[in-house]
């Protein structure tokens, strides 16, 4: 199949190819164009996280004997937008998490890299500011999260729960 397109989260996927040989998706690389960061937020439904903002992503996608692989994907905001992550009793004891209270970001970037066996690393760049701390002092982000996704998914999909999946990476190291 040729030039694939889908309405995804108010933005486009493309996909100028998808073709299937012995039975496997062949390697291509599906391009995500203005969607809309509410509401992939919103459709994660992590517990107290919400955010505007429009951002493209390109995932070249591969498959392998034992499933699908992402390497090198990337995405960036189109525009500028605001984060927020509040949750009772967290912002109190980290700078950061205050700061993301109420994060109004004028860049957002990052890289998605996906293994076989679920293993996961995102790379994130985020650059703005927060109006209500130290005056809008400008703060930049650089945070490199990881695991298993099977794992994150359990926390954060099933519980709900943001900080529950990244504190229990910690403690795992």
């Amino acid at each position: 199949m040729e030039d694939i397109q889908a309405d995804v989260f108010e933005g486009q996927l493309k996909l100028a190819r998808l073709r299937y040989s012995n039975g496997e998706i062949e390697d291509t690389r599906a391009d995500f164009s203005h969607v809309n960061l509410e509401r992939i937020l919103a459709f994660a439904n992590i517990d107290g996280l919400s955010g505007t903002g429009y951002l493209d992503l390109s995932l070249p996608i591969s498959q392998k004997p034992s499933g699908m692989v992402i390497s090198n994907g990337t995405f960036n905001s189109t525009e500028t937008g605001r984060l927020s992550y509040s949750k009772q009793g967290i912002a109190a004891v980290n700078i950061g998490m205050r700061a993301l209270e109420n994060f109004h970001y004028t860049a957002l970037s990052g890289n998605i890299d996906y293994k076989v066996n679920g293993e996961y690393q995102i790379t994130t760049r985020l650059e703005g500011s927060n109006p209500d701390l130290y005056d809008g002092y400008p703060v930049i982000f650089n945070l490199n999260i990881n695991g298993v996704m099977p794992e994150l998914f359990e926390s954060m999909f099933i519980t709900g729960s943001f900080e529950e999946a990244i504190l229990n990476q910690v403690k795992s190291k």
